[in-house]
Protein backbone atom coordinates (compact mmCIF):
# COMPACT_ATOMS: atom_id res chain seq x y z
CA UNK A 1 0.00 0.00 0.00
CA UNK A 2 1.31 3.43 -0.86
CA UNK A 3 0.50 7.10 -0.86
CA UNK A 4 -0.07 9.83 -3.42
CA UNK A 5 2.42 12.69 -3.48
CA UNK A 6 0.98 15.91 -4.96
CA UNK A 7 3.64 17.79 -6.91
CA UNK A 8 3.82 21.54 -6.38
CA UNK A 9 5.80 21.77 -9.62
CA UNK A 10 4.40 19.32 -12.21
CA UNK A 11 6.81 17.61 -14.59
CA UNK A 12 6.45 16.13 -18.04
CA UNK A 13 6.74 12.36 -18.37
CA UNK A 14 6.18 10.70 -21.72
CA UNK A 15 4.71 13.87 -23.19
CA UNK A 16 2.14 14.27 -20.41
CA UNK A 17 2.01 16.70 -17.49
CA UNK A 18 2.24 14.82 -14.20
CA UNK A 19 1.11 16.55 -11.02
CA UNK A 20 1.16 13.58 -8.65
CA UNK A 21 3.13 10.40 -8.08
CA UNK A 22 1.94 7.21 -6.40
CA UNK A 23 4.66 5.93 -4.09
CA UNK A 24 4.45 2.42 -2.65
CA UNK A 25 6.16 1.07 0.43
CA UNK A 26 9.62 -0.44 -0.19
CA UNK A 27 10.30 -4.14 0.05
CA UNK A 28 13.50 -5.80 1.23
CA UNK A 29 14.09 -6.70 -2.42
CA UNK A 30 13.93 -3.03 -3.44
CA UNK A 31 16.57 -2.17 -0.88
CA UNK A 32 18.80 -5.07 -1.97
CA UNK A 33 18.67 -4.02 -5.62
CA UNK A 34 19.32 -0.34 -4.97
CA UNK A 35 22.18 -1.02 -2.54
CA UNK A 36 23.99 -2.83 -5.37
CA UNK A 37 23.86 0.31 -7.55
CA UNK A 38 27.00 2.33 -8.11
CA UNK A 39 26.99 6.02 -7.38
CA UNK A 40 26.40 8.27 -4.43
CA UNK A 41 23.79 7.87 -1.71
CA UNK A 42 21.76 10.54 -3.51
CA UNK A 43 21.95 8.55 -6.77
CA UNK A 44 20.68 5.46 -4.93
CA UNK A 45 17.83 7.47 -3.38
CA UNK A 46 16.78 8.66 -6.85
CA UNK A 47 16.87 5.04 -8.06
CA UNK A 48 14.80 3.92 -5.06
CA UNK A 49 12.17 6.63 -5.55
CA UNK A 50 11.99 5.74 -9.25
CA UNK A 51 11.32 2.09 -8.33
CA UNK A 52 8.71 3.01 -5.74
CA UNK A 53 6.85 5.39 -8.07
CA UNK A 54 7.18 3.18 -11.17
CA UNK A 55 9.08 5.91 -13.01
CA UNK A 56 12.53 6.17 -14.55
CA UNK A 57 15.39 7.74 -12.58
CA UNK A 58 15.57 10.37 -15.35
CA UNK A 59 11.98 11.37 -14.53
CA UNK A 60 12.68 11.66 -10.80
CA UNK A 61 15.68 13.85 -11.69
CA UNK A 62 13.25 16.33 -13.33
CA UNK A 63 11.52 17.00 -9.99
CA UNK A 64 11.85 20.34 -8.28
CA UNK A 65 13.79 19.77 -5.08
CA UNK A 66 10.75 20.73 -2.97
CA UNK A 67 8.80 17.85 -4.55
CA UNK A 68 11.78 15.52 -4.21
CA UNK A 69 11.84 16.38 -0.49
CA UNK A 70 8.22 15.22 -0.24
CA UNK A 71 9.23 11.81 -1.62
CA UNK A 72 12.17 11.75 0.78
CA UNK A 73 9.96 12.49 3.78
CA UNK A 74 7.41 9.85 2.75
CA UNK A 75 10.15 7.25 2.27
CA UNK A 76 11.51 8.10 5.70
CA UNK A 77 8.06 7.51 7.16
CA UNK A 78 7.78 4.18 5.32
CA UNK A 79 11.10 2.94 6.72
CA UNK A 80 10.76 4.25 10.27
CA UNK A 81 10.41 1.37 12.71
CA UNK A 82 6.93 1.06 14.16
CA UNK A 83 6.71 1.17 17.97
CA UNK A 84 6.36 -2.19 19.66
CA UNK A 85 2.85 -3.16 20.67
CA UNK A 86 1.95 -2.11 24.20
CA UNK A 87 4.69 0.53 24.46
Amino acid sequence: MGEVVKLDYPIEIGGKQVDKLDMRRPTVGDIQVVQRDDGTDFDRAVSMYARLTNQLPEDIAKLDYADYAKLDKLYEGFTKAAPAAGK
